[in-house]
């Protein structure tokens, strides 16, 4: 009997993410692999790869506050979502998750689609503030999203800051935040901002 071929292969690159910032702490730009130096336990190891932020493609979860509390900035506050999501490149996606009493639906798109800017523009302001069950299901919208480790990660939350009828804590916050590592972004709407 003709025996079946087995092949067998393995990559090994490892991922080494930096951040390069002058005297400032202002990012540098336009880095090439020449000017890096790789080290792995006192020997140089060379660089496949590298990418700049602008190369890698965004998955971001975006939770605006609509409720009563952020009214007074809000208007203004919505345009800029909507600028914020024109500015956003194709590969981009979006994890649109506005809240109030109410935590979502969420919508799930390429930043292009037109369907979040709908919902931006329609969703009602009403209700007390979830802001802690938002977070948690921002985070946790990244589970359910799958790990892809070609994709920069970060949540953008739009809110006056306070809390009011959260079925999660700010310490089950804090652990889906930790367990998750995606960094996030508050921007203060209404009375706070």
């Amino acid at each position: 009997s003709p025996q079946t071929p087995t092949f067998s292969s393995t990559v090994a690159l490892t991922r080494v993410k930096v951040a390069v910032v002058d005297r400032d702490g202002l990012p540098v730009r336009d880095l090439e692999r020449g000017d890096f130096r790789l080290l792995h336990e006192g020997r140089e190891r060379p660089i496949e790869v590298l990418l700049a932020p602008e190369q890698v493609p965004l998955d971001l979860a975006l939770l605006p506050d609509f409720s009563p509390s952020v009214a007074v900035g809000w208007p203004d506050a919505r345009e800029r979502v909507i600028e914020f999501l024109d500015a956003l490149d194709p590969d981009d996606r979006v994890y649109l998750l506005p809240f109030n009493s109410h935590v979502g639906p969420g919508l799930r798109e390429a930043a292009a689609h037109p369907s979040l800017r709908d919902l931006v523009e329609r969703f009602p302001m009403a209700g007390r503030t979830r802001l802690y069950d938002a977070l948690f299901a921002g985070y946790s919208s990244f589970d359910r999203a799958g790990a892809d480790g070609e994709r920069r990660r970060a949540i953008v939350l739009l809110t006056d800051g306070a809390d009011a009828g959260s079925r999660y804590s700010y310490r089950d916050v804090l652990m889906q935040a930790w367990r998750g590592g995606v960094p996030l972004f508050p921007v203060a709407v209404g009375t706070a901002a």
